[in-house]
This record gives C-alpha cells, structure tokens and sequence, in this order.
C-alpha cells in the first residue's frame, strides 16, 4: 500500500501488552485556574444530631440545706458569748489571789483555824470558777447541735440560760479581782449573759422555726 491511500476495512487491533512511557511526565505549564464561585459544601457521610450546650446554671439549693439569715446571727451572738465567757473564766483563775484575798476577809470574824479558812476559801473560790467551766462547755456542746438542726437543742439553750445567769450572780462577788483585772472578769461574765439572753430570744423567731422542723422531719425520715 502506498502512502497516502488510506486503510480499508477495520484497523487490527494491537497485540500484545502496551509498552509504558519512559521518562517523567512533564509538568504542567501554568498556574492552576482558581476556583470560580463559592465552594459546595461536603455531604456530611453521618448525619449526627448537634450536641446540646452546657447549662451552667447552678442548681436551686435544696430547702433542707437552705439555711435562713437569722441562723448564721444567731450562732455568731451564741460563740461570741462562750468567747466572751472563756476570757472571763480565764481571767478569773489567772487572777485567782485577790480573790482569795477577799475570801479571807470575808472570814475574819470566824472562829476557825486559818488552815481550814484556807481550804474553805479555795473550795468556795475553785467551785465557781469550775462552775464557770462546765457551764461554758455545756453550751458549747449545745450551740454545735443547734447549728447542725437539733431541735432539742434550743429548749436545752433556753433552759441552760437562765441557770447560766443565776450562776454569775452568784459567783460574782467571789471572782471579783482588785482594779483593772477585776473590770475584765465582772465585764466579761456581765457581757456574756447579756448576750446569750439575745441569741437565745433570737432562736425563737420564726424562720429558726421552720429550718429547725424541716431538719427535724428529714433526720426522722
């Protein structure tokens, strides 16, 4: 067949495989044309929900934990006074030597031996400063369960009290020191009973009331 003429009939197929290029493919010449339009946005393979936001509001306190405005005075006036209490009681055995002083003198026109005179003295004198003690440790222990919501603790208080201020009448005149030293400790017991006689009436109010019920039925329960 010369050249020029074309092929007649169906062209035969290539046999055999197909030999591969040799060399590296050239690169291509120019820069690459920039995307027109907005890009189309991925179909998401999963359709997952949106995950909720946190809530970050704190949760409503519950009522039993809900301690009224009154409670936190209440205990402040009721640890203040065993504080104040503490320094009278303190103050009174520190200065312990003018009163058995005074004791003494008390006891001139007796016709005992001043051996037993002395022995009277410091049993009269370490008694009330013992009395002194066990009451504030006694209304410690009770101002502790008050402030957890027994409400046995409150008539316990209303009770101990009285018999709180009875005592400091009583061993006032014994505990009594000479000059500024004697100021602290009369002070120190007159303030503490004042004290504890406005905390007490201040546990009787209304929301005290309440509080102090709603602890009582949940311990119950």
């Amino acid at each position: 067949m010369s050249q020029g003429e074309p092929e007649v009939g169906p062209r035969e197929p290539e046999v055999g495989p197909r030999e591969p290029e040799v060399g590296p493919r050239e690169p291509e010449v120019g820069p690459r044309e920039p995307q027109v339009g907005p890009r189309e946005p991925e179909e998401s393979t999963t359709d997952r929900p949106q995950r909720p936001g946190m809530d970050r509001t704190p949760a409503p306190a519950s009522p039993l934990r809900a301690r009224p405005r009154v409670l936190t005075l209440v205990m402040g006036l009721f640890y203040g006074a065993v504080g104040v209490g503490i320094v009278g009681v303190v103050s009174a055995f520190l200065w312990r030597s003018d009163s058995r002083t005074g004791l003494l003198d008390a006891m001139a026109g007796s016709t005992a031996d001043p051996g037993s005179k002395q022995q009277a003295a410091d049993i009269v004198l370490y008694g009330s400063i013992g009395a002194l003690a066990l009451l504030l440790v006694v209304e410690l222990a009770l101002i502790a369960r008050l402030g957890t919501g027994r409400a046995g603790a409150r008539p316990a208080l209303t009770i101990i009290v009285p018999a709180h201020l009875v005592v400091v009448f009583l061993v006032r005149d014994v505990v009594r020191s000479q000059g500024w030293q004697g100021t602290i400790v009369e002070a120190s017991l007159i303030i503490q009973a004042a004290v504890l006689v406005v905390a007490v009436a201040l546990s009787w109010i209304r929301p005290m009331g309440r509080w102090l019920h709603r602890r009582s039925r949940a311990s119950t329960s």
